[in-house]
């Protein structure tokens, strides 16, 4: 039997280095000065590539970054990570880094990255009841960040407590909190309970066109039951299953 021995604070050291260049990386996504450490030196290849990211800084801020797996690539190691951003509506943004990196005595060099768009597998979604007629469903999808901001805030400013019996009457309106890939499918259905089969299905007008979905439900079509969100990722994710995933589900009518 042969046994593998790994020196605690080698692997210690490892995981540091990789939280240290996520942060880094992901920070520098937003940064329109090179960003840069004593310990870390990211190459002007590497820098150019995120900075094509194309992010806003001053819209978002970095929230956290997750190391999803770290391997040798000749003499590099590859570091995969998830940067999370968060922006002034609290929506998210998810991106996947790959870095190629060599660590010396006294640096790491960072030379060349890669940027992918990415969603989560399960996109937070939030319900909203506002007063049947009160978000205006005339007009083309907003297309902007700060058309978003200004329905957002419109939608909150109506909303209706959902234990008032008002709340019955009134439209539905959807507010995806994570972003999602352009030919990401989203539908709705109702059905008896939170999990179960589809009894009907409900159209709904879709306001936001930037890749956080807001739809709205007029309120003739809810009735009594649970709301189900049904998602299927989009070509961010490659999925291999064309059903449509229940992602969230909202009692409503006379039960809630």
């Amino acid at each position: 039997m042969v046994f593998i021995c790994v020196h605690s604070a080698t692997f210690a050291q490892g995981v540091e280095n990789e939280a240290e260049i996520s942060r880094l990386l992901a920070s520098q996504i937003l940064a329109n000065e090179p960003l840069s450490t004593s310990r870390i030196i990211v190459s002007e290849v590497a820098r150019e590539t995120l900075v094509a990211a194309g992010m806003v800084g001053d819209r978002f801020k970095l929230d956290h970054t997750i190391v999803f797996e770290s391997k040798i690539d000749g003499d590099e190691q590859v570091l995969t990570l998830g940067a999370i951003y968060q922006e002034e509506t609290t929506r998210r943004l998810w991106l996947v880094i790959r870095a190629w990196y060599k660590v010396s005595a006294t640096t790491i060099q960072v030379s060349r990255a890669e940027v992918f768009w990415n969603s989560p597998d399960v996109p937070e979604v939030q319900l909203r009841m506002v007063p049947r007629g009160a978000v205006s469903l005339s007009g083309q999808p907003v297309t902007s960040y700060a058309q978003s901001v200004v329905l957002i805030n419109e939608i909150l400013a109506q909303a209706i407590n959902p234990a008032d019996a008002a709340a019955i009457l009134g439209d539905a309106a959807l507010i995806f909190i994570d972003r999602i890939a352009f030919d990401a499918e989203v539908s709705l259905t109702i059905s008896e309970t939170a999990e179960g089969e589809a009894i009907r299905s409900l159209e709904s007008t879709r306001l936001e066109a930037t890749g956080w979905p807001i739809l709205i439900v007029q309120g003739e079509q809810l009735g009594d039951g649970f709301l189900q969100v049904r998602y299927r990722a989009g070509s961010d994710r490659n999925p291999t299953s064309t059903a449509r995933d229940v992602i969230a589900a909202y009692a409503i009518g006379n039960d809630q």
